[in-house]
């Protein structure tokens, strides 16, 4: 996870500071997409809440048990923070980062338990292929992103055999 480099872009920063109705009605959804439009840009600003430095990541993270228990328990007694995310745009982006962020676990973010092949510089991982197989094996990574049912069909095999000789 990383400390936000949102301030200078408006579009990130506004899935945090800008109220963002999610309710499911058309009806609500309506009002929102006319509030947006017509009510000036500053109004509705919102601050983080209080101890909390907003940390953005992927959305594929793992938690250890210590870890769901510590923010459980911060969630039950900080009803702001719930209140706050309730109406931001991508939390699974940086809610959970945040808020371990200003926990006993902060210095343990980062650390991943995927594979995920990044090499090529593109916004989006490479699909994986059976060329990956020995990076893949050697990461000691419990998951993995990203497969495609044709492309990555061998490396697939690959891991099913693999798994199934083991046991």
């Amino acid at each position: 996870f990383v400390d936000t480099q949102w301030s200078g872009d408006t579009a990130r920063e506004s899935r945090w500071n800008r109220f963002h109705v999610t309710d499911p009605r058309g009806s609500i959804r309506l009002v929102d997409r006319f509030r947006r439009k017509f009510v000036p840009a500053n109004r509705g600003i919102r601050s983080m809440p209080e101890g909390l430095r907003e940390k953005c990541g992927s959305a594929l993270w793992t938690l250890s048990n210590p870890a769901v228990d510590w923010m459980l328990d911060f969630l039950k007694e900080r009803k702001d923070i719930e209140k706050f995310f309730r109406n931001t745009l991508h939390s699974d982006e940086f809610f959970y980062q945040t808020v371990l962020g200003a926990s006993p676990f902060a210095p343990k973010l980062g650390e991943h338990a995927h594979f995920i092949d990044w090499s090529a510089g593109a916004p989006h991982p490479e699909i994986l292929r059976i060329e990956h197989f020995e990076r893949i094996e050697a990461s000691g990574k419990l998951f993995a992103r990203k497969f495609d049912p044709v492309a990555s069909l061998e490396l697939l095999n690959a891991i099913d055999d693999r798994i199934l000789t083991e046991h």
